[in-house]
């Protein structure tokens, strides 16, 4: 019951955090069936390059390689180990007009290959002959990217490339073992990274491409602090590091020596910090005291403060996927009453932002992704397994059951493309292919057929459908049904209206509109051809404000 109530008295406090409204949830529809059937090409790792979109994936003729899918039906098949057999490349990223990215071939290994939107090209063989290099953690800085690479002589060092070709910037331990440069992050003109030598073990190093430092020995000896989670926040990098004193803590350094943020746990007990965001000017994470348990903390470069202790006692809420939305923090917490669920914070007190399946079990939501100030994320709702949803304010909506029924289509790697969200899907039919989600801008309401017969009674069926691409549905429809011509009315010749009729269609559905005609004009269908040839007024709207008149010739039967 403490808990119960600790939990409602955070709610009370943090109701007016709000996260702004946009206007519409975003269409989904299959962008790309690049290896037809069920199997699907499991087309991932997205990168835009204006209007191609760059990725591997594959196809039965070549394998899973490098892919450009280009505007229209274009596609650019990087073979880069010819016919059915695999590249095994993967992690890439865009500079200026060039994607570099690792890939491998029978005759170099694992190396670097560039896409320049035309053509997929090997850079250089940086470990000479069949051998890899295994390219690795790209960061641009300047007119360069760095990253990771192995050589025979040099063990796994510090690289870049940029219009000059390849260079080795640094081998920080001198001979074929290696420094391993990890988690490179920029900041302030310099490349920041974990790396060891023989003298220190794994510590913080920068370079700005032509001076290679080590920043601090936090842990002197061989051992090594072993900074990870590196995060740059305006002049200052974040990290988790270990030392003798503090155990597993929150560090920073601004370039010259590393210093505690905060000691968390205090002494020589660990708080295990993780999940660091950036918000704004500070950082937001995770970290666990022995009696509070996991809860969501914020620093700036003077201290931390917890954001809010969730759940009260040892066991903590969890925290995790924090993400920034126009302003505030949005991230998934757990509790005894709620499961886990959408919280949000502006990073004082935090309030549950929605309890997509009320009760202990929780709608499980992950796969957090920021775009155009809307929250993009996956979760489990009754019925329909774990779909995308969108953020619309404060309400959780479903974008699309792509895998319609209680399986899951394990939508991931949302990806900003033009004016569109790319992420894969597997919707059951095409397997895991590339979708869109492009803003809901239109209505589409559709007459089915062209002619519908008339009873005796004087009733007619029209089908129409809605779009099962229909985001904002259900389609609204007013159906008008006029002569086509003027027709002789007593003793006047004019268009008549014959009938009227509103209705809401569901996407992906098909609905009957029944419309009914008075005596007098079943007589005149029967006795008129001209009037049994209408027009079809359709005026559709949907929940976005989207609004469409559409007319269509239709005809009609003559009552019997």
């Amino acid at each position: 019951m403490k808990r119960l109530t600790t939990t409602l008295a955070l709610l009370l406090i943090s109701l007016w955090v709000v996260i702004p409204a946009n206007a519409a949830v975003p269409q989904a529809q299959l962008f790309r069936d690049l290896n037809p059937g069920p199997s699907g090409s499991d087309f991932g790792s997205f990168i835009s390059l204006d209007e191609r979109l760059w990725g591997f994936g594959f196809t039965p003729s070549a394998g899973y390689e490098p892919l450009s899918i280009g505007p229209g039906s274009s596609v650019n098949i990087g073979d880069t180990v010819p016919g059915p057999d695999s590249s095994g490349g993967g992690n890439g990223i865009r500079f200026g007009d060039v994607i570099y990215f690792s890939a491998s071939d029978d005759t170099h290994g694992t190396e670097l290959w560039k896409f320049d939107g035309v053509s997929f090209d090997l850079v250089e063989d940086i470990n000479p002959g069949p051998n890899s290099s295994y390219p690795s953690g790209f960061t641009i800085l300047g007119d360069h990217v760095y990253f990771m690479a192995e050589t025979l002589a040099a063990g796994a060092e510090l690289f870049r490339v940029g219009a000059g070709g390849v260079d080795l910037v640094a081998d920080i331990e001198p001979g074929a073992n290696g420094s391993y440069p990890s988690s490179l992050v920029e900041m302030g003109g310099h490349i920041y990274f974990q790396a060891s030598n023989s003298t220190v073990g794994p510590e913080l190093w920068r370079t700005d491409g032509t001076i290679t430092n080590l920043v601090a020995d936090l842990l002197p000896g061989v051992d090594g602090s072993y900074p990870y989670n590196l995060t740059p926040v305006g002049d200052t990098v974040f990290m988790v590091a270990y030392s003798a004193a503090n155990g597993t803590e929150l560090f920073k350094t601004t370039g010259v020596g590393v210093s505690l943020v905060s000691d968390i746990e205090p002494g020589g007990g660990d708080s295990y910090p993780g999940g660091l965001t950036p918000f704004g000017n500070r950082v937001v994470f995770y970290a666990s005291e022995l009696a509070g348990g996991s809860e969501p903390w914020i620093a700036d470069g003077s201290g931390a403060t917890r954001i809010a202790d969730i759940v009260p006692g040892p066991e903590g809420s969890n925290p995790a996927y924090f993400t920034e939305v126009g302003g505030q923090l949005v991230f998934v917490a757990h509790t005894e009453e709620t499961g886990p669920e959408l919280w949000s914070s502006t990073g004082s007190g935090a309030s549950l932002l929605s309890d997509l399946i009320p009760g202990e079990d929780g709608s499980s939501p992950y796969n957090l992704v920021e775009m155009d100030g809307q929250l993009y994320f996956l979760a489990l709702r009754p019925g329909l397994g774990y779909e995308p949803m969108v953020l619309d304010g404060q309400t959780p909506k479903l974008i699309r059951d792509l895998l319609p029924g209680p399986g899951s289509s394990n939508s991931s790697q949302f990806t900003k493309h033009g004016n569109s969200i790319i992420f894969a899907a597997d919707d059951g039919t095409h397997g895991y292919e590339p979708w869109r989600l492009f803003p809901d801008r239109e209505v589409k309401v559709k007459l089915v057929g062209k002619r519908t017969g008339v009873s005796r009674k004087g009733f007619a069926a029209l089908k129409l459908t809605c779009p099962v691409s229909e985001a904002n549905g259900p389609c609204s429809v007013k159906v008008t049904v006029t002569t086509r011509k003027k027709v002789k009315v007593g003793k006047k010749r004019k268009k008549l209206v014959l009938s009227k009729k509103s209705m809401p269609v569901l996407p992906g559905r098909t609905g009957t509109a029944r419309i009914t005609f008075s005596k007098s004009e079943i007589a005149l269908l029967n006795r008129s051809g001209a009037a049994r040839k209408v027009t079809v007024t359709i005026k559709a709207s949907d929940r976005a404000g989207n609004r469409k008149t559409t007319r269509q010739k239709f005809t009609l039967g003559r009552p019997a």
